[in-house]
């Protein structure tokens, strides 16, 4: 395993322990906020929804753009499909 691949794969949990501890403040925040006023609450939930969202949605969206060219190249490198059903040919 190449140097690159182990150090992406320790800070896994780091950023699963880092979005799972934002999430919480966030949640705090907002209770927070929705304890002082249904409109306060409103602009407090669309500012997170910024600050907190989009931060824990692109690793997300990373994920989702690399996973069609991992599986194209497992297609035709043969990882994927490794017993595929036999040419019957045309009837």
């Amino acid at each position: 395993m190449s140097f690159r691949r182990i150090a992406i794969l320790s800070l896994i949990p780091a950023v699963l322990l880092a979005g799972v501890l934002l999430a919480w403040l966030a949640g705090i925040a907002l209770r927070a906020a929705l304890a002082v006023g249904a409109v306060e609450g409103g602009l407090m939930a669309w500012i997170l929804a910024f600050v907190v969202g989009l931060p824990m949605l692109l690793p997300v969206l990373a994920l989702v753009h690399w996973l069609p060219f991992h599986i194209r190249e497992g297609k035709s490198r043969g990882w994927v499909n490794r017993f595929p059903l036999p040419d019957r040919g045309s009837p």
